[in-house]
């Protein structure tokens, strides 16, 4: 169960079954989410996360892309290909294994943790940018 370990940070890229369309239950398989905000006054902490996917459809007002481009980015984030963030599916979850699940290490291998890595300083202008075109900050 993740919910014994340490809520994520803000900036945390975590392994997340995002529930999908409006229902709010786990999705099929987890997937890359950005961590958003962090209410650990509660148990288990709830969680604002960001959808990512690594479908390259356009990208769209409120996306913002980690690509192996960015070779810092990319592997601070943890992941294994390009992954869109897409601050339009923003979603608040309980932080416990119906949505969180120990994060992929590669060789068949899982992290002790959900959390895949984090955002690195040099996206952060680009989640901003992102941010504000989805009208999560003004």
């Amino acid at each position: 169960s993740v919910s014994h370990f340490p809520a994520p940070a803000v900036g945390d890229i975590v392994w997340c079954r995002f529930p999908e369309v409006q229902r709010l239950k786990p999705g099929p398989k987890p997937r890359p989410g950005l961590v958003l905000e962090v209410d650990d006054s509660c148990s288990p902490p709830r969680v604002r996360v960001a959808y990512g996917t690594s479908k390259s459809t356009p990208v769209a007002k409120g996306d913002f892309v980690i690509s192996a481009k960015n070779v810092a980015a990319f592997k601070a984030a943890g992941i294994s290909v390009a992954t869109r963030f897409q601050l339009r599916q923003v979603v608040v979850l309980p932080y416990n294994s119906n949505y969180f699940d120990f994060a992929p290490r590669g060789n068949g291998l899982f992290a002790p943790t959900p959390v895949l890595g984090t955002l690195h300083a040099s996206m952060i202008g680009e989640l901003r940018r992102a941010a504000l075109e989805a009208g999560l900050i003004k």
